[in-house]
């Protein structure tokens, strides 16, 4: 074996399991990075289609292959892929998305200048089965400073734009019984301690299937993320209603003729998680408030077609004073607003 192989700067990591379809475009995306100093992972999970056969059609001496004789299951094969990288650096990239040519480049020079920084991910574009952008963009605008708020709310990273410092990774980084939001649960346990970061550029590209997950599938990873919530949120000294979460975790009414009192009853619960989260001293205050504004800015966003009127409640509900939401934000969300009106 190369030496430098057994020492790469970079471990790519992909679990796989049937995923005969997309796999071959996904390593294809590692091998063609501007960044050559990888190896490239692949934990074929007890697959029963052709995904071991699309894997052995690649020649190429930074790809290693384990191949698992059953399925282990998304959480267990995670944390051998943890065990496994031989790299200072982990990127991660699910075996249907896409890394973008630069992405390994860019988020090595992001780690090797920030050195209290665990993790660092990027905005994300969306594509379809067949590898079109879908025009649909998961921009990140949220500072280092202001993301363990913002993960408050929600998950605000995606997996497979994620590079991670080996060294700063709790043993067994993925813990059971969180699937499938196993990566939201390690991403706020790593904001306890460590920095993170979310780039602006979009340099990974996620597939975002037909019909997406099975109810079943939906059920279970909403009920996933509550318990986690429910869990941070209280180590904060707030103990949300049920009606208080879904304020907290959703942008729409449940109604669509429910808007203005959603966003009236939203705005009331955001100046509270600020005020208790200002008592915490556990986030930077200014940071904090700037975070909890871009979520009412979200929210108002989410519902601009209603008009004027959910300008005019922006505006009154004094969540945007913090200097968190810029100027021309502030324009493009009153433009929307009177372009329904």
């Amino acid at each position: 074996m190369d030496p430098a192989l057994k020492n790469p700067a970079i471990t790519v990591f992909m679990p796989a399991y049937n995923a005969e379809r997309h796999i071959g475009a996904a390593i294809e995306s590692i091998l063609r990075q501007s960044f050559r100093d990888f190896e490239l992972l692949i934990i074929n999970d007890g697959s029963t289609d052709g995904t071991a056969a699309v894997i052995s059609s690649f020649n190429d001496p930074r790809i290693r292959l384990i191949n698992n004789p059953v399925n282990s299951g998304l959480v267990a094969v995670r944390n051998q892929g943890m065990r496994e990288a031989r790299g200072k650096y982990i990127a991660l990239l699910d075996a249907d998305d896409i890394a973008l040519p630069d992405r390994l480049a860019i988020e090595k020079q992001f780690l090797d200048n920030h050195a209290a920084f665990a993790l660092v991910g990027s905005s994300v574009a969306l594509i379809d089965a067949d590898g079109k952008r879908t025009g649909v963009v998961w921009k990140n605008y949220f500072t280092p400073e202001e993301l363990p708020v913002a993960l408050l709310f929600g998950n605000r990273i995606a997996q497979s734009s994620v590079m991670l410092r080996r060294e700063m990774l709790p043993e067994n980084p993925y813990r059971e019984g969180f699937a499938p939001t196993e990566d939201y649960d390690l991403w706020l346990r790593l904001s306890d301690k460590h920095s993170l970061a979310v780039l602006p550029d979009i340099i990974t590209l996620y597939r975002a299937h037909p019909g997406g997950q099975t109810t079943l599938a939906r059920d279970k990873q909403q009920k996933t993320v509550e318990v986690i919530l429910r869990e941070r949120l209280a180590a904060v000294g707030l103990s949300p209603s049920p009606e208080e979460l879904f304020l907290h975790r959703k942008h729409i009414p449940r109604q669509p003729a429910d808007v203005m009192k959603f966003l009236s009853d939203k705005a009331a619960w955001l100046k509270r998680v600020r005020e208790i989260l200002d008592r915490t001293g556990r986030y930077d205050k200014t940071a904090a408030a700037r975070a909890v504004d871009k979520i009412w800015y979200e929210s108002c966003g989410a519902n601009a077609g209603r008009g004027m009127a959910v300008w005019r409640t922006f505006r009154r509900s004094g969540l945007h004073s913090a200097g968190s939401v810029s100027l021309w934000r502030q324009a493009k969300l009153f433009l929307r607003c009177l372009a329904r009106h």
